[in-house]
């Protein structure tokens, strides 16, 4: 939806926009910051996501002096507005990706009625590189509860070759109990007790519910659950993370195609050696991943990216009769080098990865 389509005033000295069943793209914020410029009031923009049935409020008020405009986040319910957040910023692409995560994490469903609708109803808000969003996380038939036991007992699940985690210790045969079983302890009084054992069947359940079937990397929801926990951690020990985001392009004759379902489990195959057992490596959308880099800085997101760059760059993903061609391109951020905001570090590494596709550069840290 245009909002250029749904403007009006309705008060003197605030615009505000018809509401939105969408969570605003880049687009839809420029229009709010450039009129907000031009009149020199603020502009206000009601929306719901759709995946969830929640209310939101962001507004923008024009800058003072040489700060730049002022943008507010409120979550609104049908008794009162709770705002999330304020940031003094120019940088659209930040607000987004910041609008992308906080209306995802924020509160539960306003209406009950809208359950059976809302679970499996999938946003898709366009390729990457030309709307700037991230996919809204919506819940898929992949991710079924794990409390509901099948009518008939299945074997246990095999983990795949490859994937963004696997448990420590993992062990393919299944406890004979049902979660865990207790050994007699050794008569010696400072003996450690026997070992618990895990059921592999119950692990192998929750890595197949947080991976994409087609790739075996995480899925958006996952990685962004992982995301906010190191934050979490990062505002408890202050220790340093990064987040990467890359993009693959293949063209024939100079056309872009679309990337064929094998090749992504190749690159995930080429993603993982590079991993650490506590990073997450996630399929984003069309040709765009993203890795979540724990105790890491942005050298070290620099060394990372210089070797992803090498192991994709190196080798065809196609085989040479396809007679395609192929680039990457990568951006990252640093928590709390580039911000000390989850949402932001994420769309600012999106940036950077912007920024090197229109500069020609392999791989770029913001800013």
């Amino acid at each position: 939806m245009a909002l250029s389509q749904s403007f009006k005033s309705t008060s003197i000295q605030t615009i505000r926009l018809a509401e939105m069943n969408a969570v605003p793209n880049t687009e839809d914020l420029r229009y709010m910051l450039t009129e907000c410029t031009l009149q020199r009031k603020p502009v206000l923009l009601p929306f719901k996501n759709p995946a969830n049935g929640l209310g939101f409020v962001v507004k923008v008020t024009p800058a003072i002096g040489d700060g730049g405009p002022r943008w507010t986040f409120e979550r609104v319910t049908d008794t009162a507005s709770n705002t999330m957040w304020t940031r003094e910023t120019r940088e659209v692409a930040m607000i987004q990706g910041k609008l992308a995560i906080d209306t995802i994490c924020t509160g539960t469903r306003d209406n009950a009625d809208n359950t059976d609708n809302a679970d499996n109803t999938v946003v898709t808000l366009g390729s990457p590189r030309h709307s700037g969003n991230f996919p809204v996380v919506t819940t898929t038939t992949e991710n079924t509860p794990l409390d509901k036991t099948p009518a008939i007992e299945t074997a246990p699940i095999t983990p795949p070759p490859f994937g963004f985690i696997e448990p420590p210790n993992y062990n393919q045969q299944s406890s004979p109990d049902w979660f865990c079983s207790f050994g007699a302890l050794q008569p010696e009084s400072n003996a450690l007790p026997s070992p618990i054992k895990f059921d592999a069947k119950l692990l192998g359940q929750v890595v197949s519910a947080l991976t994409c079937p087609q790739t075996y990397l995480a899925t958006y929801a996952a990685f962004t659950y992982f995301l906010l926990r190191q934050h979490a951690q990062f505002q408890m020990t202050t220790t340093s993370f990064a987040v990467v985001v890359f993009e693959i392009t293949i063209k024939q004759n100079g056309v872009e195609r679309v990337i064929p379902r094998e090749v992504f489990r190749l690159i995930a195959e080429r993603i993982r050696p590079l991993l650490s057992p506590l990073d997450v490596a996630a399929h984003i959308n069309e040709g765009e991943f993203a890795v979540l880099l724990c105790s890491s800085d942005g050298a070290d997101a620099m060394r990372f990216a210089r070797c992803l760059y090498g192991t994709m760059a190196g080798q065809p993903l196609l085989p040479q009769s396809a007679d395609a061609q192929e680039s990457v391109v990568i951006g990252a951020a640093a928590m709390p080098e580039t911000c000390s905001d989850p949402g932001v570090l994420l769309a600012a590494a999106r940036e950077a990865k912007e920024v090197a596709i229109f500069t020609s550069r392999p791989y770029l840290l913001f800013p």
